[in-house]
């Protein structure tokens, strides 16, 4: 017998904790990782099907969205020209 039959064939180290009652935890990152992925899964399929049930046809929903991302580009822009100006001047 040669130690790679012996590796191949030895329990894994979770299944040893398990069998001695000292069964590992996941970490709260990485609990926290798997809720974020959870929710972004479930932010773009109901984003896609919001826009699957819309009451507008795709050519007036994308041209609705686009007039939408203009107001807020001409919204935040003046402010965002004032705040570059201003750290421009600072010392």
């Amino acid at each position: 017998m040669t130690l790679a039959n012996l590796t191949a064939h030895a329990p894994a180290a979770y299944e040893l904790l398990h069998r001695v009652g000292l069964e590992r935890r996941r970490s709260r990152a990485r609990r926290a990782a798997s809720r974020a992925g959870w929710l972004g899964l479930g932010v773009v399929l109901g984003g896609g099907l919001a826009l699957l049930v819309a009451p507008r046809s795709g050519p007036k929903m994308r041209e609705q969205l686009g007039e939408r991302a203009r107001r807020a580009r001409d919204y935040l822009t003046p402010g965002l020209a004032a705040q570059d100006g201003r750290t421009a001047n600072a010392p």
